[in-house]
């Protein structure tokens, strides 16, 4: 698992780049040039979703998210696994709406083409989010086996 992490680190950070480059080719061909280009706008959205939807596994893996803890750290001990195991079985069950969601999205939205990316579907996009989604769904469920562990 940590070596899949590294990796959609790595890419994460590469679609940044290539995001940075379209931005900047979009902003010289329109405002130097004077020639839009229209699938720069459209590359941009496919690249953020990608980025966005990739750096949550990596920040899921990680437990890099923000939390407010302080609640939770004046709870006994028992009360406080009880409320970790509740909010990591709620997270669960709402990755796995939110994966059923995506199934659905990407099933429907597979054949529509995006106009100024002939050679893409919105049906890919909306893949880009069911993976994001599935690879989150797996550290909260390796999460969540490893709380009932430590209350055993």
């Amino acid at each position: 698992m940590k070596k899949i992490i590294q990796f959609a680190d790595l890419l994460g950070g590469l679609l940044i780049a290539v995001l940075f480059l379209v931005v900047l080719l979009q902003v010289v061909a329109r405002v130097i040039l004077h020639v839009p280009t229209s699938w720069t706008v459209e590359f941009g959205r496919v690249l953020f979703v990608a980025i966005v939807f990739i750096g949550s596994v990596v920040l899921m893996y990680s437990h890099g998210h923000m939390v407010i803890t302080t609640l939770l750290e004046k709870l006994p001990s028992r009360i406080k696994k009880g409320v970790e195991i509740f909010n990591a079985l709620l997270l669960s069950l709402m990755l796995f709406i939110f994966c059923y969601g995506a199934v659905e999205k990407t099933v429907t939205n597979w054949d529509i083409v995006i106009p100024t990316l002939e050679w893409m579907t919105n049906g890919y996009m909306y893949l880009i989010v069911l993976l994001g989604g599935l690879g989150m769904l797996v550290c909260a469920l390796i999460d969540l086996v490893a709380l009932f562990r430590r209350s055993a």
